[in-house]
């Protein structure tokens, strides 16, 4: 189901809980997923009685039309790529299927599909095309990129340059030309959107919290998101504001996360682990970023990861422009990484991100396997990703226990945490991270 901000605010009203599902037996309350699979036989078939042989009283919850559907066909399109074809996408396809592009060496790295700016332009003359202004379209339009800082305008010396769709033959959008016109990021990033939402709503389950990886990779919706990933190649990062940064960057480490198992496999050891996440990419505006590099990188403001050395980005990276100016910590709540003790998987919007990720907080904090606090033996059990990422939430155990409170639903356990802060006597332990993976088979 999709709920909107008022049906979330009216899940909360009526149970005092912003998770979903919320489980009602007429108008008895049970809880969530795991209070209803705690009930025993005998429990569970006297509700089922109950709601058999009595209508349910006028405060007992409706039961959810199909209005509540999930759906994108009805204000949000098809989902499917709308493109209006670019005519420089047949030189770059020429450039490419000629044999000028070759692996070539600089400052001790090698470069796919690299050329020269004076082989450039006298290619393209040879084409019949003005060498100098078809060159210029190619490099404004992000076909190509320079792989030195310094660019010729003119094209007439040996500055290397390369298709931007071969910046990293690894990137799992790399290897194919993208031939649409150029859209604004939050365009491209809805109809990435919408698309994820199809497949989220097809082969995710019910509370997000697994996926039918062989069903979604050998889907058409699997095939039609990868064909918008390739256009993500040439956008222009500089033109998203700040939350729509922080949207557009979470739906695509989302995504990414999805795509990166479907076609690598989901990583077990932790060695393996930790290379998918350093090493699973997008080309995304003619750079290259790996998943390591949008959560640490982008959307912490540039801070160190939990197995890095140093920030993700140096001073002079180029990419350091799209982190955000501060770190915002509610993202812990809405990056998934593929196992079953990540938060589930949500699509998040510009217009809406700053309280999307307000609910997705408040739903991980309210459940007990993610924060969980023991008033008589003051004690505070947290999930990993308070460990992981402590400097995120505060510097010592009471900064982090203050930040969680003021980030919680009311209740008996808000109650119950503040005692603790205010007393200033507590024990803090973690759970240990269930990093099975997040597969419909393996559940």
């Amino acid at each position: 189901f999709h709920l909107s901000k008022p049906q979330f605010g009216n899940i909360q009203q009526t149970n005092g809980s912003i998770s979903v599902p919320q489980i009602f037996f007429n108008e008895k309350h049970i809880g969530g997923r795991d209070e209803f699979q705690k009930l025993d036989e005998k429990a569970l078939q006297d509700l089922i009685k109950n709601v058999q042989e009595n209508e349910p009283p006028e405060n007992a919850p409706s039961i959810p039309g199909t209005s509540r559907l999930l759906s994108v066909g009805e204000d949000e399109g098809e989902g499917a790529l709308r493109c209006e074809y670019d005519t420089d996408a047949d030189i770059a396809k020429a450039l490419k299927d000629s044999n000028l592009p070759k692996k070539r060496w600089n400052w001790l790295q090698r470069h796919h599909g690299a050329f020269t700016g004076n082989q450039l332009k006298e290619w393209l003359d040879g084409t019949g095309e003005d060498g100098k202004t078809a060159a210029t379209r190619l490099l404004a339009g992000n076909f190509i990129t320079p792989i030195e800082k310094k660019v010729h305008a003119f094209f007439a010396d040996g500055t290397l340059y390369q298709l931007v769709e071969q910046k990293s033959i690894a990137s799992l959008n790399a290897g194919v030309v993208a031939e649409c016109k150029v859209l604004h990021p939050s365009e491209l990033g809805e109809q990435m959107r919408i698309q994820i939402k199809k497949l989220y709503g097809k082969y995710l389950n019910d509370d997000g919290t697994s996926v039918d990886y062989d069903g979604l990779a050998d889907s058409e919706e699997f095939g039609e998101y990868v064909k918008i990933t390739a256009q993500l190649q040439r956008v222009d990062l500089s033109q998203l504001s700040v939350d729509g940064r922080l949207a557009f960057f979470i739906n695509i480490y989302n995504a990414l996360i999805i795509h990166g198992q479907v076609i690598r496999g989901i990583p077990q050891a932790f060695l393996t682990r930790l290379r998918f996440f350093w090493t699973t990419s997008y080309i995304i505006g003619g750079h290259v970023f790996t998943l390591d590099d949008i959560e640490n990188g982008v959307l912490r403001g540039n801070r160190k990861g939990p197995a890095h050395l140093c920030r993700q980005f140096s001073r002079s990276d180029p990419r350091l422009k799209f982190a955000l100016p501060t770190t915002e910590p509610k993202i812990h709540f809405a990056l998934v990484c593929g196992a079953k003790s990540c938060p589930p998987i949500k699509c998040f919007s510009e217009n809406d991100v700053q309280e999307e990720l307000k609910i997705a907080t408040e739903g991980f904090i309210e459940d007990d396997s993610n924060v969980h606090v023991n008033i008589e033996k003051k004690k505070v059990k947290l999930s990993m990703i308070f460990k992981w990422y402590q400097v995120d939430f505060g510097d010592k155990d009471r900064a982090m226990l203050i930040w969680i409170f003021e980030n919680m639903n009311s209740g008996a356990k808000s109650d119950n945490l503040k005692a603790l802060i205010e007393q200033d006597n507590f024990s803090v332990s973690y759970f240990e991270y269930d990093w099975t993976s997040n597969s419909k088979s393996e559940s």
